[in-house]
């Protein structure tokens, strides 16, 4: 609870400051969330009018899944709004970054990974209950078959 509020007043911090030099401040919603949140992320006019598109990366890789990167002209710069949802990654705190290309522009915002449960995967499969019993009927009739011989010699012996 202490890293949100830190790391909300580091933002608050850094978007005043970002302001005062008349760089418009990049902005992520929400700043934290486990596996499955999905995040969105607007840039205003900070990216060059050469720019054609906009990639969106983490760093550590890893916590970006289906992500959308688009921009819009304005007067002063092109704004991008980016989106993606948080993959199974390692809990811990990420730098997203938004970059414009061709130009190389980039702007980067932290967000908390919260962690979370991360599927393992597999196949789910009807059950065949005679292959799961076919080894034991065989070892009943062995008992059986071993039963009998028994039986028989012992009858026999008398």
């Amino acid at each position: 609870m202490k890293l949100l509020a830190i790391m909300l007043a580091v933002s608050i911090v850094l978007s005043m400051t970002a302001s005062a030099h008349g760089i418009p401040p990049i902005t992520i919603t929400p700043s934290s969330g486990p596996m499955g949140t999905l995040v969105a992320v607007t840039v205003p006019a900070a990216f060059s009018l050469s720019d054609t598109s906009c990639t969106i990366s983490s760093k550590p890789s890893g916590l970006i899944s289906n992500p959308t990167c688009l921009l819009s002209g304005g007067e002063r710069g092109q704004t991008a709004s980016a989106s993606f949802t948080v993959a199974c990654a390692p809990a811990g705190e990420y730098t997203i970054t938004v970059t414009g290309n061709p130009m190389d522009d980039q702007r980067s915002i932290e967000f908390l990974n919260e962690g979370g449960s991360c599927p393992v995967g597999g196949v789910v499969m009807p059950v065949n209950t005679l292959a799961i019993l076919g080894p034991w009927f065989a070892v009943i009739g062995l008992v059986g078959c071993i039963g009998t011989v028994v039986v028989v010699t012992k009858k026999h012996v008398k």
